[in-house]
């Protein structure tokens, strides 16, 4: 499913979006391997959703993503 997909039209997503109203978590796969990845994946959009001041830089994020992919 789509981010915002019980909202009607995209000028509510706009709406939500400007206040501050994230997403709902996905629900995340039964396949153990596929799990961790939508659990990290989701870290990583909430890391990003974070205040100005506390969202990672693009190197912090790349390195992120390379120490995930060398654990799988």
């Amino acid at each position: 499913k789509l981010p915002y997909h019980h909202v009607a039209d995209n000028t509510q997503v706009v709406n939500y979006i400007s206040r501050g109203r994230l997403p709902k978590q996905p629900d995340f796969s039964t396949n153990p391997d596929d799990k961790k990845i939508d659990e990290f994946m989701w870290s990583i959009c909430e890391k990003c959703w974070s205040q100005v001041d506390f969202r990672p830089s693009m190197e912090d994020l790349q390195a992120e993503l390379i120490t995930f992919s060398s654990s799988m």
